[in-house]
Order: structure tokens, then C-alpha cells, then sequence
């Protein structure tokens, strides 16, 4: 099973960030407004949120 210890602090740090990077870019791929901007931004919030808390509380 792969976990923390199976990278390099540096991996680690990349991996940790590439959710906000992907969401950053798909919000930038397609503006649409302050709106469009606000929408995405608190749906990839939420989405966030969502995949910590189902990781919190998957079995190990």
C-alpha cells in the first residue's frame, strides 16, 4: 500500500498541493466572471472538504 513514507518530502509536498493546482487550472480553462469564478472556487472547496473528511474516515 502506498502512504506518506512511500515518497520524498518534496513528492509529498507536490502531491499534497495537486488537488488545489488541478482546480486552480480548471477554473482559469474556462472564465466566465466573478460569478463563474465564485461558483468554481467553492465547488472545488466543497469537493476538498468532501475527499478529507471520506479519507478520515475510510478503514485502514
Amino acid at each position: 500500500m502506498v502512504n506518506k513514507a512511500s515518497f520524498t518530502p518534496e513528492e509529498w509536498s507536490r502531491l499534497v498541493a495537486s488537488p488545489v493546482v488541478a482546480s486552480m487550472a480548471i477554473t482559469a480553462a474556462d472564465p466566465g466572471g466573478l460569478w463563474s469564478l465564485l461558483q468554481e472556487s467553492m465547488s472545488s472547496g466543497w469537493a476538498l472538504v468532501e475527499a478529507k473528511q471520506s479519507a478520515q474516515t475510510a478503514p485502514s
